[in-house]
């Protein structure tokens, strides 16, 4: 659970900052959420298939209102439902000039609680940053913070109490939140709080060990206005659009913004030092100490952009930031950090040896996965059955999910494997791959759905385990993950016989 010094240090923190940085984003309509991806979101403000920026400037200044004021969510919505249904942007309906596209959505309070949480959050960690980077010489560290009840996502409690320099390249991936309704937040210490409440920084071999630099997870982007898509790799217990530092977003944009009216202010005889002036009243963090204005001043005032602009990029925390992205892009392109790329390259020697331990039965041909591989072969079993069994080797289970999943059912399943037959994503897609009266919320399944298999498997959040002793079926695993606006579940059977977690049943719901 959260210190009650880390409460009071939430609660204490001005709202001003956030205000100020949703005020200042500009529009962007969207049919996707993934239209608008990652650190892109510190310029613009879009929701998800609002095609008409007049609704998009509703929502807005509501949540604006709402943070200024203190609004609560049942507050917020009650007084912004009348004017979205008003708009027809509300219940479920098909209207391509308000939603950018042919399908037919649903809005409700799901869906509000989703705009509302993730925008207010992301406002309050951009902020949140801005006075972590200018308090950061006399509180050099940050601690993770998870709440840590049953509702927390199992990887974000393997990182509760990390500690870490404000600068360490950690942050810039993994600052809070993390996901879509992530509580999680961080808080800042000095070298003498640390001692205080017996913690330590955490070294590279704990970090590893929790999960850091581990395998990206493969996350398929569409595309959108005609552009093709493209595979995203997302870090292990991070929602896809969720893996940037939203501070250091916004701390970019403001130096680019600085530099470009620095560099023309200096055109112009006498101008430097007011654009200066109102630079820095805008710093995220608030203004710096007075010896730092001094000395700009004086840059400005003779003259060196250049310089101006490097000292703007140190109070920013730019510098240390993006020296940090590198390592971290680096990693993700299978670096120092980044191991192999997802999926399964089996010699065949391995093949083999698991073909003979499991002896007997049926003759599955095994083949290797990728996202995309995943979903041809869904796509190409969809329609009826095929000349030869086969099935597919989807990922082994890693050392962080199998010790939630040992939590669970009593026994380790680290290094097991996942596999999806043929017969059974035939089954799944005539079961789910059409609307069922007695689940309204039920979404038809497409084949194309089944890439994101691996991300629910290494991301999502175990909501059931069903044991059974004996009978026809075996123990059975559920979990849940929000994927594009869906909710997605995939249920496993447990086989200690053959060291295998089954693909059972998959279908997706509207969140």
């Amino acid at each position: 659970m959260l210190d009650p010094a880390d409460i009071r240090q939430l609660v204490n923190l001005p709202p001003e900052d956030a205000i100020r940085f949703l005020d200042a984003k500009g529009y962007r309509t969207s049919v996707r959420w993934t239209d608008t991806w990652a650190d892109e979101h510190a310029a613009a403000f879009t929701v998800a298939k609002v095609a008409q920026i007049d609704l998009l400037r509703e929502i807005h200044v509501s949540l604006i209102d709402a943070m200024a004021t203190g609004q609560t969510f049942e507050r917020w919505q009650a007084e912004l439902r009348p004017k979205l249904a008003a708009a027809g942007w509300w219940g479920r309906f098909a209207d391509p000039d308000l939603t950018g596209t042919e399908e037919t959505i649903t809005v409700g309070p799901r869906r509000l609680r989703t705009i509302y949480d993730t925008n207010l959050r992301m406002a309050r960690a951009t902020a949140l940053w801005g006075r972590i980077v200018a308090a950061r010489e006399t509180l050099p560290f940050l601690r993770y913070s998870a709440v840590m009840d049953r509702r927390t996502r199992p990887q974000h409690r393997l990182w509760h109490d990390i500690v870490l320099p404000v600068e360490h390249p950690f942050w810039q991936t993994h600052f809070p939140p993390n996901g879509w309704n992530c509580r999680c937040t961080v808080v800042q210490l000095s070298a003498r709080a640390l001692e205080r409440r017996g913690l330590a920084i955490t070294t590279e071999a704990e970090l590893d060990a929790r999960g850091f630099g581990a395998t990206p997870v493969p996350f398929w982007r569409k595309g959108s206005d005609g552009q093709p898509g493209r595979m995203e790799q997302v870090p292990p217990g991070i929602d896809p659009g969720f893996a940037y530092n939203p501070g250091t977003a916004r701390a970019r944009l403001v130096l680019e913004k600085a530099a470009d009216s620095l560099a023309r202010a200096s055109a112009v005889p006498g101008l430097i030092e007011p654009a200066l002036a109102d630079i820095l009243e805008t710093l995220p963090g608030g203004r710096p100490d007075q010896a730092r204005v001094n000395a700009m001043i004086a840059l400005a005032r003779a003259g060196q952009v250049m310089e101006l602009a490097a000292m703007l990029a140190e109070l920013l925390g730019v510098v240390t930031a993006a020296a940090g992205l590198d390592d971290i892009e680096t990693a993700a392109r299978g670096g120092k950090r980044g191991g192999n790329k997802p999926g399964v390259s089996a010699k065949l020697s391995e093949i083999a040896a698991r073909r003979k331990r499991d002896g007997g039965g049926r003759f599955m041909k095994e083949l290797d996965a990728t996202p995309d591989g995943i979903a041809k072969f869904a796509g190409r079993h969809s329609s009826g059955p095929t000349p030869d069994a086969e099935r597919l080797f989807l990922q082994r289970v890693g050392p962080v999910e199998g010790a939630v999943l040992a939590d669970r059912i009593g026994f380790s399943v680290t290094g097991w494997r996942r596999t999806l037959a043929n017969f059974e994503a035939r089954k799944i897609l005539n079961k789910h791959g059409r609307p069922l009266a007695r689940y309204p919320r039920q979404v038809p399944l497409a084949p194309e759905d089944f890439r994101h298999i691996p991300f629910v498997q290494t991301n999502g959040v175990i909501t059931a385990f069903k044991k059974r002793a004996s009978g026809n079926k075996p123990s059975s695993i559920a979990t849940t993950a929000d994927i594009d606006g869906h909710r997605f579940t995939l249920v496993e059977f447990v086989m200690p016989n053959t060291r295998e977690l089954r693909t059972w049943s998959f279908w997706k719901e509207l969140m």
